[in-house]
């Protein structure tokens, strides 16, 4: 039997009509099930009158946290998960995750609930008023480490941030930030060249982007907003 032609069926009174994601919320997973739904409920809110995709990638969490995004994606069409077995690590989970959209802009946040997903419409602003990267800092403004870090580790993120200012050449208060958001054309034209090892994919993604348009005499642009951690 040949199909000669296809008619979409008709949206129903009261079913919204399907709105392609302006941004992919992409949240790397270990044994958080406890949280992945309070973050999509968090994450729902701050971003209301954005579409948006929250996909989970999740390392084969022993605790069921695949099983419980799955169940997540059975009743919310934005939901998606990348339930990955037999590969592990933070830097791949998050170049995976954001492979795996076509959103113009993405943003990258833990599971955890340890970033404030309440900042990420001021942002969502910045990068559409034409910044390629905005980071969620712990360390400008009125941001705080808050009781989330111990002395040393507070001290060893000091440290790091001083060495990526050399490596970089860009002064960013919070480089080793986990919680950032950026522009799909900024992260296409470094993908290729991005370690899937490691877990400060953020650094990563800067290095290898300002090389690249220091090649191609483009400057890349990068902003912060201040956040308790």
């Amino acid at each position: 039997m040949t199909i000669d032609h296809f008619e979409p069926a008709p949206t129903t009174r009261g079913q919204k009509s399907w709105q392609p994601p302006e941004l992919a919320v992409i949240v790397p997973s270990f044994n958080e099930r406890e949280n992945v739904g309070l973050l999509y409920d968090k994450v729902t809110t701050a971003l209301a009158g954005t579409p948006f995709e929250f996909i989970v990638v999740d390392d084969n969490s022993p605790d069921g946290t695949a099983g419980v995004v799955k169940d997540m994606a059975r009743r919310h069409p934005n939901v998606r998960i990348i339930h990955r077995i037999g590969r592990r690590g933070l830097s791949s989970a998050v170049v995976e995750g954001i492979s795996a959209s076509a959103a113009p802009f993405f943003a990258v946040v833990d599971a955890d609930l340890q970033h404030d997903e309440s900042i990420l419409p001021r942002m969502f602003a910045k990068a559409v008023e034409g910044d390629d990267i905005v980071v969620g800092t712990r360390y400008a403004g009125d941001g705080s480490a808050g009781e989330g870090f111990s002395t040393a580790r507070a001290a060893g993120s000091r440290l790091a941030t001083q060495l990526s200012a050399l490596v970089t050449g860009t002064q960013l208060s919070d480089p080793m930030s986990g919680f950032f958001l950026m522009r799909r054309e900024v992260f296409d034209e470094v993908a290729p060249t991005l370690s899937k090892e490691g877990f400060k994919i953020l650094l990563d993604i800067i290095v290898s982007a300002t090389r690249f348009r220091s090649r191609h005499d483009r400057q890349l642009t990068i902003s912060e907003v201040p956040y308790t951690f």
